[in-house]
């Protein structure tokens, strides 16, 4: 799914000036005296005169956690004291091309209720209550918190609440309803499709999307119906929550609506619903003359993966934004229809790189050793990520015609390129890659390296024997395991003798590997070298060890397994008693 609005993302300062009050209403001197000292000090820091400071004591009670019920009180008298302080900034990418800046503020009152809701049920009860107080500004920050304690004793007392004079409070009732997730708000919800007030039914609507309940579809579907659009849109979206199959014909009469967001909402609800019966109209919305629309109308044919819409699709490998073109792509790849494997191998020359990159993935999915030849001149490609995807796709096709091709990757700059041609060639497990992953056991990177040796080790080939045999002294720790664990892989007995000397490497990890390759190997040879790994100061060895030996159904064990039983760890006693059980059956 990849539904975003259409609207710029713009900082948005709310600000209930209008039911704004600052410092607790309860006076100072009503902090009880069995307080502790440090809680008492914060409290107290509540009543400060300077908005910044308050909201500082208001986050500090958070650290309290349930310790802080004595503040309960205070803390709900101060719901609406909402001066906006303390900005804080941050940085995001928008839609990958450039970046937008957020100013998000915080309020004592917001603090308060993050610390309200901290305290957990121990504040239920004085919330509730605050649902009958004089002040909206309370009454609307009480209903928001029970919202977010989830419990559904707060059910009744908030769907009262949707009879509330101010607005804004029926507005945080009805979304904390939907918080509550319970379908006893059901019948609370639906009369607020009515109200007339546009954030109310926009809010009612969105609770009943949480709800997921299809008691809720015929009054939905009627709200698609609204004056306003930014009903329609959350009623639409609920619909898509919910995910019934009844939605889709209300839902198709919104396809031509007069506003993008609307549209842009059917789209991903139609992809929400998944069925064949919503391909037609997301065809058609591929028409739209708003590219995030047609976007989404491809980002759903692709989670519905209908081959229906295959042609349609691609036809939009055209479309003038690239956008569309990646999004075509990514659901050519989910339907995995072959029918498209010309028109994504022609996307690979896009002139976007994330066009490319989709059709690399995409060529992938389908798995078809057609696109081989493609993916193979994909590698030379100037971005490394599109060079990286074909690597990978080449991989998932798993064909040997790609081996040569890899094996050129393995020099590319981008040690990520190189990684993934490696382990692309471990995924394809021809003999053929053996001579080119040996050359790059030698690599500046030791992940690569290790990579390589895995790669070795999924060939199974004893070809790889000789060159991993080198890799056993490699510096790093985790090399030396994956060309241990490789050699296991492949099961030669020519490895024993130097796995054997494994069994003394100086870190336990090459160790315990070792003793697991050679119990897979189940060379005769390995045994006394294992008799002497069951005094290894490890016990994780010694168990695996004491397993090993009785796999191995070599009699020349028992005596060693017998001194095991005296191990100092329970584990290590039982695994040597039930290895001597097997060997004596023998």
């Amino acid at each position: 799914m990849i539904h975003k609005s259409i609207l710029l993302a713009l900082p948005i300062l709310v600000l209930w000036s209008q039911f704004g009050s600052a410092q607790p209403k309860l006076a100072k001197a009503k902090i009880p005296s069995s307080v502790k000292a440090e809680l008492r000090k914060t409290i107290e820091a509540l009543y400060s005169a300077d908005a910044t400071a308050r909201a500082t004591a208001a986050s500090a009670l958070q650290t309290f956690g349930v310790d802080a019920e004595p503040a309960i009180p205070f803390l709900v008298s101060m719901l609406s004291d909402e001066v906006l302080v303390a900005p804080v900034s941050r940085r995001s990418g928008f839609w990958g091309s450039g970046d937008y800046e957020i100013i998000v503020k915080t309020s004592p009152a917001l603090e308060a209720a993050k610390a309200l809701q901290v305290i957990g049920e121990p504040a239920l009860q004085p919330l509730i209550a605050a649902l009958q107080n004089s002040d909206a500004g309370i009454r609307k920050r009480a209903a928001t918190t029970l919202g977010r304690l989830h419990d559904e004793r707060a059910l009744s007392p908030l769907a009262s609440l949707l009879q509330d004079n101010v607005w804004q409070v029926r507005e945080s009732a009805a979304l904390a309803l939907g918080d509550l997730e319970s379908s006893g708000a059901l019948s609370a919800l639906l009369p607020g499709l009515r109200d007339g007030v546009w954030q109310v039914r926009r809010a009612c609507a969105e609770a009943l999307g949480e709800l997921q309940d299809t008691g809720a579809l015929k009054a939905l579907s009627k709200t698609l119906q609204d004056a306003d659009w930014r009903v329609r849109e959350s009623a639409v979206e609920a619909l898509g929550e919910i995910e019934s199959v009844e939605s889709v014909a209300p839902l198709v009469e919104l396809i031509a609506d007069d506003n993008p967001e609307v549209r842009l909402a059917v789209a991903d609800a139609l992809g929400e619903i998944e069925t064949t019966n919503a391909v037609p109209p997301l065809i058609r919305m591929l028409q739209d003359k708003i590219s995030l629309v047609r976007e989404q109308a491809a980002d759903a044919l692709g989670e519905i993966e209908s081959t229906a819409a295959v042609q349609p699709l691609i036809k939009r490998l055209q479309d003038s934004d690239w956008r569309v073109r990646e999004t075509a792509a990514d659901a050519l790849g989910e339907i995995e229809d072959n029918s498209a494997q010309d028109a994504l191998q022609e996307a690979l020359r896009d002139r976007n790189w994330r066009v490319r990159l989709a059709a690399a993935d995409a060529l992938g999915e389908l798995e078809s050793p057609d696109a081989v030849e493609a993916l193979g001149q994909a590698l030379k490609d100037r971005v490394w990520r599109v060079r990286q995807a074909a690597a990978e796709a080449l991989g998932d096709i798993e064909h040997e015609r790609g081996v040569k091709y890899l094996a050129t990757a393995l020099n590319d700059a981008n040690r990520h390129v190189r990684r993934d041609a490696i382990d692309a060639l471990g995924d394809i497990e021809s003999p053929r890659a053996i001579p080119p992953l040996a050359s790059v056991l030698t690599d500046a990177d030791w992940q690569v390296r290790c990579a390589a040796a895995e790669a070795l080790g999924d060939i199974e080939h004893r070809s790889a024997v000789t060159p991993l045999r080198k890799l056993l002294q490699d510096e790093v720790v985790h090399v030396r395991v994956a060309a241990v664990e490789a050699l296991g892989d492949i099961e030669d007995r020519s490895a024993t003798a130097d796995l054997a000397k494994r069994l003394q490497d100086a870190a336990s990890e090459v160790r315990l590997a070792a003793v697991e390759a050679l119990d897979r190997i189940e060379d005769p040879a390995a045994v006394l070298p294992l008799t002497l790994a069951l005094s290894d100061q490890d016990w994780r060895i010694r168990l695996a060890t004491a397993e090993a030996l009785g796999n191995l159904e070599d009699r020349r064990a028992m005596q060693p397994l017998g001194q095991a039983l005296y191990d100092d760890n329970a584990e290590v006693r039982a695994q040597a008693a039930e290895s001597l059980a097997e060997l004596s059956e023998d």
